[in-house]
Formats: C-alpha cells, structure tokens, sequence
C-alpha cells in the first residue's frame, strides 16, 4: 500500500528576502561586476542558513503540483539545494535575476579581460584534440581580438536608475517624433498625388474634389467596419440605409435575427448597393 506525503511546493517567483539577500552581496561586490556563479557561492557562503519557505501544513494535497524527483543517473535530486531559498544557479539567474532586472535594481555589464596562459594552453590543446562531450573541464571563449568575454551583474545605483529612465524617455519621445514626421511626409505625399490629379481644377473646384475623396474614404472606413462586426457576429442583419428622410427598402432582403441588432448607417445607396452586390451576388 502506498503512503501519502507531503512534497514542497517550489516558488516560482522572487520573493523579497532573496532580492534583499542579492542585493547586500552585490553592495559588498560593486562596481565589480560578478558572474552568476560566483554570485551563488557567495550567497551559499554568506547567507547558509537561510531556509525555504515552504507551504502550510494544512494545504491540501490536490494543490501540491510542483514535485522533487531524483535524478535517474545518480538516484539523488534534481534541486542542488532543496533546503536553501536560493536552491539553485538556475533559479538565481533566471528567475530572481530576471525580476530584479525588470525592477531596474540590477544590470548585467559586458567586459573584457587578457586571457590568462591555461586558458591560452587550453585552446591550443582544443585544436588539436576536441574534448570529448563527457568531458567536465571548463572553457572560456577567446574572440577575435584575443580576449575573453565575461558577463556579471552590478547594482544599478538610483543615479543609473534616472539615467537609464532619461534615456528611454528620450527614445520614446524621438520615436514619437519620428512617428509625427511621417505623417507629415504622408500628407504631403497625398497632396502630391492630388495635384497631379486635379491640379488643372480651379481652386473652388479643388477643394469640393478633396472634400468628396474625403467623404469616400470615411465610408469606406465605415463599410469595413461593419463587415467586420458582421464577420465576428456571425450574422448578417438589416441594414438600414438612411438618405435624409428616406430609407432604402431593397436592404430588407436580410433575415434579421435577434438579438442581433440593426445597424443604422448614414451612407450613400449607391455605394451600399455596390458593396452588398459584390460581397452577397445581390441583383
């Protein structure tokens, strides 16, 4: 008969004891950058004690979801310190890191430094053998000017933090700018194409031509638009097309059904009856 046991249920999410943790190691670190590795043996060496917080003991075992199961190569767990908060490498980098970063608290820096004679050694013996894939020894990567890339975190001081607030406020604002301009350049783009149009029209003639190509285009508009909420209804009800005081009974040809309401449009027949004939085969 099996047994019925209570398993943690991890936290998938940073709480404020590991961001404050991470924090007081990188004030002791900075402005030093400091690889994700390093970081957690600091915090392993530093903070040894501090324990999970794990779930009530009165919650019921149908919400349990979240299981530590033992690796089938060696028969132990996967989580590499199931009794610490910060159980893993991995979930430092990926889970706490990533929401301090989104907090603006933290920022992860590029640098490069000289590439020390094993390291040098190492990449002449890779070339001349490969390492083997069950191989445990670690590699850096040198790049094309002969130096090795590293990453590391760094506390984003509150000077950097307004900084980098400026500088996106200075992005948003050019990108809205930019946005401004060319719609700027579209008008004037469709001015160019209306006076090669209708540049011989008198100036009177002009401006009755560009308020007409104005009223087609809101209806256009206005005809796509109810296409589409016809589309998402499912339906097709009566549209009743006003022309002053007049209404165009052929558009009754449409079952209306509730409770899909009438749409009450102020178009032109014409345009309307051209636009059902092509969409519906009406005659």
């Amino acid at each position: 008969m099996g047994r019925l046991i209570r398993l943690a249920l991890w936290s998938r999410s940073s709480t404020p004891r590991t961001r404050e943790i991470v924090l007081e190691v990188l004030k002791k670190t900075y402005p030093v950058p400091i690889h994700t590795r390093e970081l957690f043996q600091r915090i392993r060496e530093e903070y040894p004690d501090e324990k999970p917080q794990l779930p009530s003991p009165d919650l019921p075992l149908v919400q349990i979801r979240r299981v530590t199961t033992p690796s089938p190569e060696t028969g132990t767990s996967t989580i590499p310190f199931p009794d610490h908060l910060i159980r893993s490498a991995k979930y430092l980098r990926e889970i706490v890191m990533g929401d301090m970063v989104h907090r603006k608290q933290v920022q992860k820096v590029h640098s490069m430094r000289v590439p020390t004679p094993e390291e040098l050694a190492q990449k002449t013996s890779k070339k001349k053998n490969k390492k083997s894939k069950n191989s445990n020894a670690s590699s850096v990567t040198i790049n094309v000017k002969g130096m090795v890339d590293e990453w590391g975190w760094v506390l984003r001081t509150p000077e950097e933090a307004e900084k980098m607030k400026q500088e996106e406020k200075r992005i948003k604002n050019a990108l809205e700018g930019q946005k401004l301009l060319d719609v700027k350049q579209l008008e004037k783009d469709k001015r160019v194409r209306f006076l090669e149009l209708w540049g011989h029209l008198n100036v009177r003639r002009q401006r009755a031509r560009a308020e007409k190509l104005e009223r087609e285009e809101k209806k256009t508009i206005e005809l796509e638009k109810l296409r589409e909420e016809g589309r998402k209804e499912g339906q097709i009800g009566v549209y009743i097309i006003i022309v002053g005081d007049s209404i165009a009974p052929e558009f009754d040809v449409f079952n209306f059904q509730e409770p899909w309401r009438p749409r009450i449009a102020k178009l032109n027949v014409i345009a309307i009856r051209s636009y059902f004939s092509t969409q519906y085969s009406i005659e």
